[in-house]
């Protein structure tokens, strides 16, 4: 069990004493009741390293503390301290006892879920103090952080950020936030002596043990165990957050245990994972433990992570042969030294150079990654999808460059023109390599639903049957085919243990072919990088099912099913706003004059409307709508409003906000509806990544 992490409170980190004349005071008595809750560490992340040794508590259990129950309320003590100054603190007097009742009754419930925390360990409380006549305590709202994620905690005391479970469980910076509130009006004490608290644990972390996540490796965040890197990056995403930056501490072996206890195979669940932003995993001096944790769990799952390389040794990577299957996705991004150096500030450059062709030594498939910034230039990006390609990567990830407007200007460029170039040389480089080009987001550049596959990977059986980069898929075993996203859905619709063979019918130029795609490939054949010996079959490709081929993400037509239903919870709907974004934009289009003839997705009646909300919060070059927020559809409806159009109902894509109906901005995409007084439906779909 790991006793290591705390929640970070927002807010002071306690009550200051009250000096001077007498005021008045409220305490209300706790005491110990019967019961023993586990105290177990929360999730978070952190490393034992970094943490104080007299935070670590070593009792298998604690006592549960609650507050007496109404009936004991007399025990409250008046005591003058200070005049109170009636225009900041004028509540009556009966009224304070109704507000104590209201608290007491709040904490004796919230006691039962966590344990207070201060800097040595669990806060043992057994009476909490109002002071009234203190001043006004504005709601958590107006302050510059509400989530906490900036506050100052004791030296050696390391605590996990409430803002970090904002996304997953919005309930823990909840109680931090009432916790804030509630030490700004009084203190908890002990035996008539002040108790600092300065964050929380939670009890019974079985009942939490319930979030969504496939594998203990996946539960582990295995990118984001650490926030430490060793480059910084002239072209680094994480310069471009702002507000929103949240760094994760190292993850500890007593924490990853406890996820490991909790976590559901069978049930694919665990406890909630903390939503910060990934460092170089291969920095952990523990991360080859937490692997073998994570393949003890899942014996044959592929992990998938992302490392910039400077830490693949020969012998780390001799050690990551012994865990497999995995598919590294190696951020080089350069594979000139000096460049590399230079760009990324790396001090290993020359170890991760050298680590691609030890991974097909080794029979470990990998992406490589290249972010195409103008700090590389083209010749040199050229030069680095080459060397993948010598060495057999499975794919070849070309990123364009993103920047906000929280980077400093001489991170800018001119988006269109330089984009634009990555485009044109990545089009070349597709048909010039025979490794698949994947170029982010491909929804900028290819603006063509049809179901066209985006590359072979080497030695597969698509490769094998003859199929090319270009070809457009018409038949997957006699089903038609008219979007690109259904290749992969065809290839998925039969649940065989393993992929079954494929009757794949194609055009290319203007002839039409037929191809088998054969699975006869058992576990120790070695078809690198699509299936290495010990892999089963297409573990090593994104699109396993797809027996070789690389489909790229494409626009579903099942979307307009979807949205069609929503315009049916609104009947009348006569005028029909669709939001989505400049990427999207042209596929929608087609999407909606594709499906003209087919009455499933067909809106009868509806005049539909496509628009793109500007993106005011991150500004930039960012197009990507699964991080826009909702004041910028506010905003958007608003003017639009003002110039005379104003829609019956209005459709967003649910990806910008989180399974609670949060934006990343912590704000409910309910306000919208609230401000505009237009009913407002969320359309379910993918996030853009391929």
């Amino acid at each position: 069990m790991d006793r290591n992490r705390r929640f970070h409170r927002p807010g002071r980190d306690g009550p200051t004493p009250v000096q001077g004349t007498p005021g008045r005071c409220k305490r209300t008595r706790l005491r110990p009741a019967g019961g023993h809750f586990a105290n177990y560490s929360p999730w978070g992340c952190g490393a034992a390293a970094l943490c104080h040794p007299a935070a670590v508590s070593r009792r298998e259990a604690f006592l549960k503390y609650n507050f007496l129950n109404s009936s004991c309320l007399n025990v409250f003590k008046v005591v003058y301290q200070r005049p109170i100054p009636k225009p900041i603190w004028s509540i009556a007097a009966g009224m304070r006892e109704e507000i104590g009742i209201l608290i007491k009754h709040e904490l004796e419930t919230l006691l039962k879920f966590i344990s207070l925390e201060n800097g040595s360990g669990v806060a043992e409380v057994d009476a909490f103090s109002f002071r009234f006549g203190s001043g006004h305590f504005p709601l958590a709202e107006n302050d510059a952080d509400p989530c906490g994620s900036t506050v100052s905690v004791p030296a050696g005391a390391k605590w996990e950020s409430l803002a970090s479970y904002q996304d997953m469980e919005p309930r823990l910076p909840m109680i931090g936030r009432f916790l804030r509130q509630l030490l700004r009006l009084g203190q908890f004490e002990y035996e008539g002596r002040p108790v600092p608290v300065m964050g929380f644990r939670l009890k019974n972390l079985a009942c939490w043990a319930k979030y969504p996540c496939l594998s203990l490796f996946d539960n582990f965040s295995f990118e984001c165990i650490t926030s430490s890197c060793s480059c910084h990056c002239e072209f680094c995403f994480l310069d471009g957050l702002g507000p929103r930056r949240r760094e994760r501490r190292q993850l500890t072996m007593r924490e990853a245990r406890t996820r490991a206890k909790y976590f559901s195979a069978e049930k694919k669940a665990g406890l909630p994972v903390p939503a910060t932003f990934p460092g170089e995993p291969l920095l952990h001096p523990q991360f080859l433990d937490f692997l073998r944790m994570a393949r003890e769990s899942d014996p044959t799952g592929c992990f998938f992570f992302t490392t910039n390389g400077d830490f693949l040794t020969p012998e780390t990577v001799e050690q990551l042969a012994e865990l497999k299957p995995m598919v590294p996705c190696i951020s080089l991004n350069s594979a000139d030294l000096a460049t590399r150096t230079k760009v990324m500030r790396s001090k290993r450059s020359q170890t991760a150079i050298e680590a691609i062709p030890l991974l097909r030594e080794k029979g470990i498939p990998y992406l490589g990654s290249i972010v195409a910034s103008p700090s590389f230039g083209l010749d040199d990006i050229a030069a680095t999808a080459r060397f993948y390609d010598r060495h057999s990567a499975l794919v070849i990830r070309l990123l364009l460059p993103g920047y906000t407007r929280f980077q400093p200007p001489a991170a800018w460029f001119d988006t269109d023109h330089w984009w634009g170039e990555i485009v044109r040389l990545g089009r070349s480089l597709r048909a010039e390599l025979t490794t698949p080009i994947l170029m982010q987001p491909n929804f900028y550049w290819d603006h063509d639903i049809a179901a066209r596959i985006d590359g072979v990977y080497r030695n597969s059986p698509a490769e094998r049957a003859g199929l090319r980069l270009g070809d457009l898929i018409l038949e997957v075993d006699g089903k038609p085919i008219f979007a690109k996203a259904e290749i992969v859905d065809a290839f998925k619709k039969k649940e065989e243990p393993r992929p079954a063979s494929r009757i794949v019918k194609y055009r290319r130029g203007e002839e039409e072919f037929t191809a088998g795609l054969a699975n006869d490939l058992g576990i120790d054949d070695d078809y690198y990088p699509y299936k290495p010996r010990g892999y089963k079959l297409g573990v090593g490709a994104h699109d396993a099912p797809c027996l070789g081929m690389h489909v790229a993400q494409g626009f579903r037509l099942e979307y307009l099913r979807f949205l069609k239903k929503c315009v049916e919870k609104h009947p009348g709907t006569g005028k029909l706003l669709i939001f989505t974004t400049p990427l999207v934009k042209s596929h929608l289009a087609q999407a909606l004059d594709l499906v003209e003839d087919m009455p499933e997705c067909r809106l009868e009646n509806v005049e539909a409307r496509i628009t793109v909300a500007p993106q005011r919060y991150w500004g930039g070059n960012i197009m990507v709508g699964d991080i826009n927020v909702s004041q910028d559809y506010i905003e958007h409806l608003q003017s639009l409003q003002e110039c005379g159009y104003r829609p019956d109902l209005v459709i967003i894509p649910r990806s910008f906000v989180n399974p609670w109906g949060f934006d990343v901005a912590g704000k409910s995409y309910t306000d919208i509806e609230r401000h505009t007084g237009i009913p407002v439906e969320l359309l379910g779909v993918e996030q853009i990544m391929w």
